[in-house]
């Protein structure tokens, strides 16, 4: 499998940690939490006026968001270094120290929050910004080693010197709390092992990733282009040898689903916002589609044309009036303002919205529901090779792992609650098919449950059908000797969910299916056979 070095995202927003998550976090995490910590002792040994956001572990190491006039670059990484080498050597403790609110207030603005002593006049700003996320109730903590002394809820290791090895890989840039409107910080990347082995088998990892980089394996062989610049980000150009392998595929997927009794449909690539209203996906899933496409019939465009004037006619009389210093709270003005409100909604309301499909699964529920069904018809097993467009923000987009456009190889099984077993367990067993076909050893499924407090919120408020769906998957899962991990709170909005997890020929994780199930939906659309609303299981295969 071709892969790639790929570094986290410069700009993320991940939400912070609850004191639970923290307490769960692994010996390596700790290690590289305490790194961070180094890290920034360093570089204010090098430059005291350096200013702290935010330093976690992540994936695959960890960062520290600095404000700092000098611009830190590779060439200064080996200087930090050796001021970390000296921080470790001293064996210091990490010591938690609990304060009330008001002295961490006091020592953000005395500046001795992520300082090595006070600082007048240099106010530990983004301490106060930290600080302000901190739940009223819950502990307010530091953490000091040596000098430093860091607003952390921890946890970290026991002294400095319990660091292994480690490294600083690369700088970029970041806005404060993934906001774009607050200031932009330097992101200084680093790793940290538990011993220079490990950390040895994660570079010659990484050197094996770029060689395996598909994107230069997609070029230099003549698979696909990404043209930016004309096509658009995400949106991926297949070559003609590209394509023939794409074909081959679907070639494969379809003899393997006849041969399991699917049948092949198609379906359009827009849809009518109705439909996904409808579905629940909007608003649920609308930070993840396209904008939409408002279309007008000709009466409609005439009657907006008309609007439009009224709407300039009204705003050049408003700014006549202010021109003349009329107050904002005059009668007259606010009746001309709501005026300009007023025509802004019925232009609103004379367009219908299209979105660019982003998923397949509505559309295959209204093939459901054109034709009558009996029970004799289900299980009904509807398959697609179908384009999905998703709005993956610009800083997530990669190659041909995340894309805006995609070819899904797309199910969905519509089946009785007495079938629903026995149809689970023949996808599982078709995943593993396509697993030893492609030589993919090492996999997991990742079961996604709800959580109670996320009803009516994250997901559709059906407790007793919550729990009966997730009994039945995980009772399926543990018969099939199903290797298998279960996570609470990622549950699709209207079910629970399984991602298959496999790892690459260097151990790279990734997610290449998804088997969800849906109790919500099929009810929203009336799908039913003799008057009961059927039930059905979604797979998704990303070939």
């Amino acid at each position: 499998m071709a892969e790639e070095n790929q570094q986290p995202p410069a700009q993320p927003n991940p939400e912070r940690k609850t004191l639970d998550d923290r307490a769960k976090m692994t010996e390596l995490e700790r290690i590289r939490h305490s790194a961070a910590h180094v890290m920034a002792t360093a570089i204010l040994r090098l430059w005291p006026d350096a200013q702290f956001a935010a330093g976690p572990p992540v994936e695959n190491g960890f960062y520290y968001d600095v404000d700092l006039q000098h611009r830190i670059s590779p060439e200064d990484f080996f200087k930090i270094e050796e001021e970390m080498k000296k921080e470790i050597k001293a064996n210091n403790t990490f010591e938690k120290i609990i304060v009330t609110r008001e002295q961490a207030l006091k020592d953000s603005e005395s500046g001795r929050l992520s300082g090595l002593t006070e600082r007048p006049g240099n106010v530990s700003k983004f301490k106060i910004g930290n600080l302000e996320a901190i739940p009223e109730g819950e502990p307010i903590s530091y953490f000091k080693n040596g000098d430093f002394i860091d607003l952390c809820a921890g946890p970290h290791v026991m002294r400095t010197g319990n660091i292994g090895a480690f490294k600083l890989t690369s700088v970029a840039a970041a806005y404060y709390k993934g906001d774009e409107k607050g200031p932009q910080l330097q992101r200084i990347y680093g790793t940290a092992f538990k011993n220079k082995t490990a950390m040895d088998e994660y570079f010659k990892m990484l050197e094996e990733a770029k060689r395996r980089d598909h994107r230069k394996i997609g070029a230099e062989m003549g698979l696909f282009a990404l043209d930016t610049e004309y096509v658009g980000p995400g949106l991926a150009l297949w070559l003609p040898k590209g394509t023939a392998i794409l074909e081959e595929l679907e070639k494969l997927a379809k003899e393997t689903e006849f041969a399991a009794g699917y049948v092949r449909v198609k379906t359009p690539h827009v849809a009518r916002e109705k439909m996904y209203k409808t579905s629940g996906h909007l608003p649920y899933y609308a930070e993840s589609m396209f904008p939409p496409m408002t279309l007008m019939e000709d009466q409609a465009r005439a009657t907006n044309e008309e609007l439009t004037r009224r709407k300039f006619a009204v705003m050049d009389e408003l700014l006549k009036l202010k021109g003349q210093g009329m107050s904002a709270e005059d009668e007259k003005l606010k009746t001309l303002e709501s005026e300009t409100l007023d025509i802004t909604l019925q232009q609103d309301a004379l367009g219908e919205k299209y979105y660019l499909k982003a998923m397949n699964c509505p559309h295959h529920h209204r093939i459901f529901a054109a034709e009558p069904h009996s029970y004799r018809d289900l299980p009904l097993r509807l398959a697609e090779y179908g384009t999905c467009y998703r709005y993956e923000q610009s800083g997530e987009l990669f190659g041909l792992m995340r894309v805006r456009s995609l070819n899904m190889n797309d199910a969905h099984i519509y089946c009785t609650e007495e079938q629903f077993a026995d149809e689970f367990r023949a996808v599982n067993d078709m995943y593993l098919k396509y697993f030893k076909i492609f030589g993919l050893e090492k996999y997991q499924m990742r079961f996604s449950t709800h959580a109670a407090e996320g009803l009516g919120k994250k997901y559709v408020n059906e407790p007793e059908l919550w729990k009966k769906t997730e009994d039945m998957v995980r009772k399926v899962l543990i018969e099939s000797g199903i290797n298998y991990v279960e996570v609470a709170n990622e549950a699709a909005f209207y079910g629970p969910k399984i991602d298959v997890q496999v790892w690459s020929a260097i151990g790279r994780e990734f997610t290449i299916a998804t088997n969800q199930v849906d109790f919500a939906v099929p009810a929203k659309f009336g799908l039913t056979h003799r008057g009961m609303a059927a039930s059905f299981t979604r797979r998704s295969n990303f070939l």
